[in-house]
Order: C-alpha cells, then sequence, then structure tokens
C-alpha cells in the first residue's frame, strides 16, 4: 500500500509517521513486523501498535495538529490516539467515510496505491473487530 502524507496539512505527524516507515524513530523502530490489531467492514483497520504503550517516533506523545481535515473516504490515513494530544505509532485506514473521526483523529494522508490490498484487509474482518488473517508488514519506507 502506498500513501500520500499531508506534510502541507499535519506536517509533524505526517513526519512521525514518515520515520516509522522508513525505521529512522528512535531506536530504529519500525512499522515492519507490526501486525493489524483490529478491523470492522465498512468502517477501517487499526495497525501500527509498537509496544505497550502508543509513543511518537521520539518516543513522546505529540499534540494534535489538524482536526479540520475530514475523514470523507475510503483510504483515508489517520492516526489513532486515546484522546487530546494522545498521538504515537497507531494509524488508522478507513474502509470509507468515517465523519464519526472528525475532529477526534487527525488524518494524515490517503491511501493512492493498494486498493485491492485494502479490500482484502476489509474482507478478512469482522463485525466483532477482530481480523481472520494475520497481516504483518513485511516492508516499508518513503518515497
Amino acid at each position: 500500500m502506498v500513501f500520500q502524507l499531508y506534510e502541507n496539512h499535519s506536517p509533524s505527524l505526517a513526519l512521525n509517521f514518515a520515520a516509522f516507515c522508513d525505521g529512522s524513530a528512535d531506536g530504529n523502530k519500525s512499522y515492519v513486523g507490526s501486525t493489524i490489531s483490529s478491523g470492522l467492514p465498512g468502517q477501517g483497520f487499526q495497525a501500527g501498535s509498537l509496544g505497550e504503550e502508543n509513543l511518537g517516533a521520539g518516543s513522546e506523545r505529540l499534540a494534535d495538529e489538524n482536526l479540520d481535515m475530514r475523514h470523507h473516504k475510503r483510504g483515508m490515513l489517520t492516526m489513532t490516539n486515546d484522546g487530546t494530544h494522545s498521538n504515537g505509532s497507531e494509524f488508522m485506514v478507513t474502509f470509507g467515510a468515517a465523519s464519526y473521526l472528525d475532529g477526534y483523529q487527525n488524518v494524515i494522508g490517503e491511501l493512492v496505491e493498494g486498493e485491492h490490498v485494502l479490500s482484502s484487509i476489509e474482507d478478512s474482518c469482522s463485525r466483532t473487530g477482530k481480523v481472520s488473517a494475520e497481516w504483518t508488514v513485511s516492508g516499508s519506507g518513503c518515497l
């Protein structure tokens, strides 16, 4: 899957995501080897958990940057958080419009290549949030 990051709208959070993609996060942490933790058909999947705490590339939580961006279509890349100013490594990709996330999660990009992968992931998600197949990030980087 290839994502275009919105560095002009959410620069710090987009660069944080990129650091996990290219392995330049503190301790050389990378999304490689991480798995999809949950997903709901029609809503999206969550991934990017790299430990017990949802910490950013600099081993801290990151502030919300642009909560005006909308989750208006399939393939929106958004930071998963557990409250105000608590962004870290965890992210979500939407399976459709997700207006319930507007104002709560920061959109940092969108899917530009790999719709077939996104469809396969959605097909493996259940209404209870479980993922029937193990999806593991085998490689990542920045173009």
